[in-house]
């Protein structure tokens, strides 16, 4: 296996690998809030990184089967998966300007009165209401490019799916209920998602 070769599968892996388990991870965190708030924060990620941890390891057992279609290094893909990895790591500098780590892990949501947090507007935040989305999903489709496996282009078709029909609906629910009218109004004023 040549190094380039290396380096995608490990790409690859790491994406079937990891994205369910992230959506298994704020799938029980955004759809349980009430629930994790009335039996306390730290249960709620004991019990939901148990999640991420089992379905990771049984993803990885299954590697040989899940990785067995290599579509092949195709440098044009690669060409066009690593100005999107950039462009993922623009988004996330942009993002941590203004989110703290409590917030990027979910502690507002599940400890309101330890953690109180404010509505992020400014900034990349006046753009699009899910940058971290935004960034998750521009390093995994440019990582998928890159690897080129079809399991890593089935695992980020997945990941779409969960993220738009699950995962923000659940957390903009939270965030309507923690911030009511003012969330509201943001809401219809900046795009979910994708900058216009």
């Amino acid at each position: 296996m040549t190094w380039i070769e290396l380096v995608r599968y490990d790409m690859g892996l790491v994406i079937v690998a990891v994205l369910p388990g992230a959506v298994a991870f704020w799938s029980t965190i955004h759809g349980f809030v009430d629930y994790w708030r009335r039996i306390g924060h730290r249960w709620a990620y004991v019990l939901a990184l148990v999640e991420v941890i089992a379905c990771a390891l049984a993803l990885f057992s299954f590697r040989a089967p899940l990785m067995a279609v290599d579509l092949g290094t195709d440098y044009p893909l690669i060409g066009l998966g690593v100005p999107i990895l950039v462009l993922g790591g623009v988004v996330a500098r942009a993002r941590g300007k203004h989110m703290k780590l409590e917030t990027l892990v979910g502690l507002p949501e599940l400890a309101t009165e330890r953690y109180p947090a404010r509505l992020l507007k400014e900034g990349i935040y006046g753009r699009v209401r899910h940058p971290r989305y935004l960034e998750v999903t521009l390093f995994m489709v440019g990582g998928a490019l890159i690897a080129n496996y079809l399991a890593t282009y089935v695992a980020v078709g997945f990941w779409l799916v969960a993220l738009l029909c699950v995962l923000i609906p659940l957390e903009e629910r939270e965030l309507q209920d923690r911030f009511g009218a003012e969330y509201g109004e943001y809401r219809r004023r900046v795009p979910m998602i994708v900058p216009w």
